[in-house]
């Protein structure tokens, strides 16, 4: 398991930047959980690309992490089936060492991921602006639930109905959504040691099974 140690800053005004088109990436991230502790995402790399990630909070600048690949048309089914509690869009490009994210609302947030062989630099770019390295408002989990980032999706396209009871748009469908996947997330060990069945949802057929062994790997982190 990887230890990311990463410190976040806010960009100034961009007349000093130069994003490099080659280096952009249109990244979504699908939050399955979010916790005080952890979170669970799925991140989808220019429709093409798709990672399961679980981390572990650490300290402000410290994190533990486990990501994997996974099938990029499982990752889209379960983008279109809406079956995730949060979810962001943000397109990020790499400068000097820098990953650069820009999010819809033009927030645009640089992190540089340090180490003892690779220190933040002494002399900061210009471009440069607050720090804001474990400050929650600022971070992707919050920047997911905040609607100017949110996208709404059902069946494939974007969803901005906004009828009550769209489990898409609405807040009430959204906590259904959650109860949903508590109630699978307690049956974890259920779905562990039953067979499964052709009907099973995607969710419970194999999201539920990357879970447990997610819990199994990091009880020996504690």
């Amino acid at each position: 398991m990887n230890t990311e140690k990463e410190r976040r800053f806010l960009v100034k005004p961009l007349d000093g930047i130069v994003f490099i088109p080659d280096t952009r990436q249109d990244i979504i991230q699908m939050y399955l959980e979010d916790e005080e502790t952890h979170s669970v995402r799925i991140r989808i790399i220019n429709d093409s690309q798709a990672f399961f990630c679980y981390k572990k909070y650490i300290e402000a600048d410290t994190k533990k992490e486990f990501e994997f690949p996974i099938d990029i048309d499982a990752a889209l089914d379960i983008l279109h089936t809406g079956e995730f509690l949060t979810i962001l869009r943000k397109t990020r490009f790499k400068i000097d060492g820098w990953d650069v994210d820009k999010y819809n609302d033009n927030l645009i947030i640089a992190e540089f991921e340090f180490s003892d062989e690779n220190p933040l630099p002494e002399i900061l770019p210009e471009w440069i602006g607050e720090e804001v390295t474990g400050v929650y408002k600022y971070s992707n989990v919050a920047l997911a639930q905040n609607s100017s980032n949110f996208i709404n999706y059902k069946d494939g396209r974007n969803c901005d109905c906004l009828q009550p009871g769209c489990p898409y748009c609405d807040s009430d469908g959204a906590k259904k959504k959650l109860k949903e996947i508590e109630k699978l997330l307690d049956n974890k060990i259920e779905l562990a040691v039953q067979p499964l069945k052709p009907e099973d949802s995607l969710w419970t057929s194999f999201w539920g099974m990357v879970w447990l062994g997610c819990k199994e790997i990091f009880k020996y982190e504690r």
